[in-house]
């Protein structure tokens, strides 16, 4: 058995959204410490909440998985995660006439939204939700948005617009359901409760979720949202006065304010803009942009090609991923992603010899981004331990420990690595000596995550 978890591919860009599962080991630690890493034109694949299956996850929201979207798939293979999660479903809809916070001063229809905030100098402050079955939708309101503290704070600043998907629609008129699936979809919604702040014209400049503490530091957090949106504003106020490159610069400088999520989508008329103005790249820009374009371009095909990925197709796969690297002929760190699906995939066919082969070719570049070459590494360790050569792959682990000593997640994430590799291979007495002599070596989650393997070793012996 391979321990892969595909998650440390570019996000957006991952497997692990494509439908590879994957489960423990060192990658999980890498997707740990890179999870906030966030580029440009990669992006989730997005849920718009027809058939609400949850699942909470560890930042305090509730994953959507969208079964209707996915029809054209010949089949959907019922999970046991995904019955766990249709149970948690079916639990929260029990709560039946439960009472949930008040949102009196929320409008639901967003082009009145857009039209209060231009006339009050407003922006606008969008919570999707699903208000009557949400875990922490429910959270998020009681404790922060149905609070008179919040109300006479953020009313100040934001027209606030509730973005529902509830379980029950009788309330809801069509013309707000069908509103509220193509807002979904354009700010790419992927998980409940999402909060996306906006300029008066819908343009995102933030996105933010549950937060814990009440509203008080839930404002506080609002406010410096908001400096992201007066940033971007400064230096769009700056671009027009500039020409050329200096303007093309001036435009990036606004759209870094914003962050990368929203560069490709709510702001292309700038995108266009900064390429135009950077025509002979004097400034870098128009390739860096051309870059991240092809990026979500491939990001959008690799997305619908793995959407319904079933095991036991990974040839065919293989063969539409390699296509696609002939199709945009990608360069640099897009064409290292892209190959790093094709990794994955090569792994679960059980190819190993052939992921070796790849992960050596790629790891002799210099020009190698440092995330993309240890994500590398870490691929090659699975393919040395899938095809039986444990002391390279151990020999390897003990490189990347080395490599990132003071960094106690990796090392513990290294040590926990091996063992699986060792308990696979029914070499449990060495792998309970290895994990014993490193659990006091940790500190805090690392050790923590020691002892709790530790334990899982002792039980096996």
């Amino acid at each position: 058995m391979v321990y892969v978890n595909p998650a440390w591919v570019v996000r957006g860009f991952s497997p692990r959204l494509c439908g590879l599962a994957g489960s423990k080991g060192l990658s999980s630690a890498i997707e740990s410490t890179n999870r906030r890493r966030i580029t440009y034109g990669m992006r989730a694949t997005s849920h718009i909440p027809v058939c609400r299956n949850v699942a909470r996850t560890r930042f305090g929201r509730q994953r959507i998985y969208n079964f209707e979207e996915q029809t054209n798939c010949n089949s959907m293979p019922l999970s046991l995660h995904r019955l766990k999660n249709l149970i948690a479903f079916a639990t929260v809809l029990a709560l039946g006439s439960a009472t949930f916070g008040d949102k009196s001063n929320w409008q639901t229809n967003v082009e009145t939204a857009k039209q209060l905030a231009a006339s009050q100098g407003k922006d606008l402050l969008l919570d999707f939700t699903g208000s009557d079955w949400c875990h922490w939708c429910i959270k998020l309101t009681d404790e922060v948005f149905s609070q008179p503290d919040f109300d006479n704070e953020a009313l100040r600043s934001f027209v606030l617009v509730e973005i529902d998907f509830p379980s029950d629609r009788a309330s809801q008129s069509d013309f707000i359901a069908t509103q509220n699936n193509q807002l979904s979809k354009q700010f790419e919604i992927e998980s409940f409760p999402t909060v996306v702040l906006a300029d008066s014209q819908g343009r995102p400049y933030a996105k933010t979720g549950y937060r814990a503490g009440g509203p008080q530091p839930f404002l506080a957090h609002l406010a410096e949202l908001r400096e992201k949106r007066i940033k971007r504003d400064e230096a769009f106020a700056r671009a027009d006065k500039l020409e050329g490159v200096e303007k093309a610069k001036s435009l990036d400088e606004g759209l870094r304010a914003v962050g990368a999520e929203y560069a490709l989508t709510a702001y292309s008329s700038v995108v266009n803009q900064i390429m135009a103005l950077d025509a002979n790249d004097e400034g870098g820009l128009k390739s860096r942009y051309e870059e991240f374009l092809a990026r979500r371009r491939v990001g959008d095909e690799v997305k619908q090609l793995m959407a319904c990925y079933q095991p036991g197709l990974e040839t065919e796969y293989i063969s539409r991923i390699q296509a696609l690297e002939q199709k945009y002929q990608p360069k640099g760190r897009l064409l290292t992603e892209l190959q790093g699906v094709l990794g994955q995939l090569m792994l679960k066919a059980n190819r190993p010899g052939e992921v070796i082969q790849l992960a050596d070719s790629i790891l002799k570049k210099e020009s190698v981004h440092p995330a993309s070459r240890l994500q590398w590494r870490i691929m090659k360790v699975m393919a040395l331990s899938a095809n039986r050569q444990l002391d390279d792959a151990f020999a390897l682990i003990d490189n990347i420990s080395s490599d990132h000593s003071t960094n106690e997640t990796i090392v513990a994430a290294c040590v926990g690595q091996k063992a699986l590799i060792m308990l696979d291979n029914n070499q449990v007495t060495k792998a309970h000596s290895l994990v014993q002599s490193n659990v006091e070596t940790l500190t805090g989650a690392a050790r923590q995550q020691m002892q709790k393997l530790l334990q899982q070793i002792e039980s096996r012996m």
